[in-house]
């Protein structure tokens, strides 16, 4: 009885584990997204306030 309880938990923390650390992992992705996003957008619009044309012309 305690064996397969045993084995059920392992179970348990073999799916739960990976859908967390999925989880965590798409997470991470999105958070390193935005933050590219954002210094690409502050790089353009550097790089139009430069270059004297309107910030609206991308």
């Amino acid at each position: 009885m305690a064996a397969a309880k045993s084995a059920r938990d392992t179970l348990a923390q073999a799916k739960y584990g990976q859908a967390f650390t999925d989880f965590n992992s798409q997470r991470l992705a999105r958070e390193q997204n935005a933050a590219a996003t954002l210094v690409q957008g502050k790089a353009d619009a550097g790089l139009l306030a430069g270059s004297g044309m309107p910030k609206q012309i991308q």
